[in-house]
């Protein structure tokens, strides 16, 4: 028999996820298990932070899946030919891709700042589509690589 989610077992509370196989006309069960992650209430100030900005920050990219900007920029950047649609044009680079993302023009965190407040990263994050810009996904990685490079390089200049 699988054990159910949340059981309790001798290592602790796990959450147990049934997987169905087939093998040889047979259908086998193979239970995960995986460790629960500790109460809030029994972590240290710093995790518990860590833990609900990372809580926060997933709840936000959710909610800007749905922000209708985004969609206007889509529109923007798409090709129709003979009332088909499907390709885009990157916004950098011209090309005309099947998937473009949808990028900040300014980082939602600016690479100089750092992490400021919740209210200027909300304010930074959901923008109008003028602010936006549709890309390909080698440009998105481009522009990611250099914005990672420049929050690192602030970082360890702090630091200093």
């Amino acid at each position: 028999m699988s054990a159910h989610r949340g059981e309790r077992r001798n290592n602790g509370p796990v959450s147990c996820i049934p997987h169905i196989l087939f093998r040889n006309s047979v259908f086998c069960v193979v239970v995960d298990t995986m460790k629960k992650k500790p109460p809030l209430a029994s972590l240290t100030p710093e995790e518990r932070d860590a833990r609900l900005k990372k809580i926060i920050m997933s709840g936000l990219g959710k909610a800007w899946m749905f922000w209708p900007p985004r969609n206007e920029v889509k529109r923007r950047c798409a090709i129709v030919f003979n009332n088909e649609s499907g390709w885009f044009r990157c916004e950098l680079c011209k090309r005309e891709v099947q998937k473009i993302d949808v990028d900040h023009i300014i980082p939602c965190i600016k690479p100089s700042d750092g992490f400021t407040s919740w209210d200027d990263f909300i304010n930074s994050r959901f923008v109008l589509a003028d602010k936006l810009q549709g890309i390909c996904t080698t440009c998105h990685k481009l522009k990611t690589k250099e914005e990672n490079r420049q929050r690192r390089e602030m970082k360890r200049v702090r630091k200093m």
